[in-house]
Order: C-alpha cells, then structure tokens, then sequence
C-alpha cells in the first residue's frame, strides 16, 4: 500500500490540495473514500461508512470497513483528513495489505515514520498570494485595475502569503468592498491584539490568521454571534467530551 503525508501547520491549504488531487485525478482510482481523522470516534465512524456504502452485509463495528479495504485487490484510495493528535494511533487504522492508496494530511510530522512518501507544503509564492487574495476580494476579477493589483500585494504580503489568512482577507475585504481600507483596519486590529498582551506566537502566521478572523468576527451580529457559539458547542466533538 502507498501511503503519501502531506504535513503543514494549520491552514496551508493540505486539504484543499488534496481535495484538488482527488478531482483532478478520481478516473485513476477505483474508489475514493474521506476519513476525518481528528477524533478516533470519527475515524471508526468513517470506516463503518465504507462498509455501508461498500455493500458490507450487516456491518457491526467499524472494523468492516477496514477488512472490506483489506480484501479487495483494488486501486482504491483513503484521504485521512486532519491527522493531527498524536494520541491516536493511525496505524491502526490503516489496512495492512499489499493494495491501495492513502493520503494523509495532518500538521504533525511525525507521520513520516509511517509514510512511502511525505512532503512539507511551501510557503506560497507572493505571485500565488496575491491572486489567491484577488480572487476572493474583487468581484469582477475581468476588471482589475492596477491600483487595486498593488494594494492586494501589499495586503498579501502583509499577511505572509499565507492561504487561510488571505481567503479571510479576501472574504472580508467583498463583503465590506474595503480594498484600499483594509491596511489601516488590519492595523488597528494589530494594535487592539497587542494592547491585550497575548503570549508569544510560535510563528509568523499567527496574527494574520487571527487578525484577519477577528475583523469578520466583529461585523457580525450578536444574533450571529450567538448562533456560531451554539453550533460551536453542539459540534460533535464537544458533545463526546
């Protein structure tokens, strides 16, 4: 079995790169089943449904699914989508055979003991940055004047080209239509964040994912509030702890 970990820290863009190899891709493979693999609970869940949708006649525990991807001689593959607790051994859950395929995203690196092959995703090239923030920001991406090219350049930089900070960016920046604005409110936001003295990043990328977060957050309404803090709190992983 080929076993390939794609590993970043959060927000790089692994599962979006995997999704991407899966469409680009999915006539190469007989079958292509996703695993999410932040809890075991949800992994064995994602194995039980592999039976079920196999045809696996009653399917009893999550093990059937294991043994279906085990015994049949296919070019099938497996995305195991945010591997990241290294609690959780995900050997277990891989199937021990000579067939198939598997992806593994996750931001711990010590995945690599148990990959064919592993890659640690790059940071983005600014020319990558600046259209991917172009793209969520400007609505008419067929009208792009070169002042608002060069201050999606410096926004992006700004935020160190990282994905999930520029597609919040971006988000924001079409909704609020705050192109040239968005700098000085990026900024006021920094300001805000430090004055509260949180503790030391560990790297470069954590403001400009929280900042960007942070300035949609507060266009929302206390209603809004409320409902994302109730969906926060029912999501399944709260409700097994």
């Amino acid at each position: 079995m080929k076993i390939f970990l794609l590993y970043r820290l959060g927000g790089a863009g692994k599962t979006q790169i995997a999704l991407e190899f899966t469409r680009r891709f999915k006539q190469r493979f007989t079958a292509i089943f996703f695993i999410t693999a932040d809890q075991e609970d949800s992994i064995q869940g994602s194995y039980f449904d592999i039976a079920k949708t196999s045809g696996v006649q009653d399917a009893q525990s999550w093990e059937a699914g294991l043994h279906w991807l085990h015994s049949h001689e296919e070019d099938w593959l497996i995305v195991i989508d945010n591997a990241d607790d290294p609690k959780i051994p995900l050997s277990r859950y891989l199937p021990s055979c000579d067939h198939g395929n598997v992806i593994i995203t996750s931001r711990n690196p010590d995945l690599r003991d148990i990959a064919n092959q592993y890659l640690e995703l790059s940071d983005m090239l600014p020319e990558e940055g600046i259209q991917l923030l172009v793209k969520h920001a400007i609505k008419d991406l067929n009208n792009v004047s070169d002042q608002q090219q060069k201050v999606a350049a410096k926004i992006a930089k700004e935020l160190y080209y990282f994905p999930l900070a520029l597609v919040h960016a971006g988000a924001y920046i079409n909704k609020q239509q705050c192109l040239f604005e968005y700098l000085d409110r990026l900024g006021n936001q920094r300001e805000q964040l430090l004055s509260k003295g949180p503790q030391q990043p560990k790297d470069k990328y954590y403001y400009s994912v929280y900042e960007t977060w942070n300035l949609s957050w507060g266009q929302l309404s206390p209603d809004s509030r409320m409902f994302l803090g109730l969906c926060a709190h029912l999501h399944y992983v709260s409700a097994t702890q």
